[in-house]
């Protein structure tokens, strides 16, 4: 295996990320506010609205977010994710059901639930 390590999907490189953007002043005069309302519906445990708000400024980006793209258009690639993404949202199930209980046995139960993910 090659000394390569991920960092994100969406981006090549990640320094200098800014996870927290506002939504731009534009989005509300072109109605992309509701295109990405709708766009993310159903998913808000993600937190997905600022990604959308991030524009790419070079090529390169862009060529990559393409690539990423045509990879996920593999049926076998493409289920991993689901998969991946489905056990991800397993766990954070569990997580959040030991954090409202009050005996440590059951949120001991919980989390090694979640581990076993």
């Amino acid at each position: 295996m090659t000394g390569v390590s991920f960092e994100s999907i969406l981006f090549e490189r990640c320094e200098g990320f800014d996870t927290t953007p506002e939504e731009p002043s534009f989005f509300g005069d072109l109605h992309l506010d509701k295109v990405v309302s709708s766009l993310v519906a159903g998913r808000e445990e993600y937190t997905l609205p600022p990604y959308f708000y991030r524009p790419l400024h070079d090529v390169e980006a862009v060529r990559y977010r393409h690539h990423v793209l045509r990879d996920l258009e593999r049926d076998s690639l493409l289920a991993g994710v689901r998969e991946f993404a489905r056990g991800m949202h397993r766990i954070r199930e569990c997580l959040a059901l030991a954090g409202k209980l009050h005996y440590e046995r059951q949120q001991q139960r919980w989390f090694l639930e979640s581990a076993a993910v």
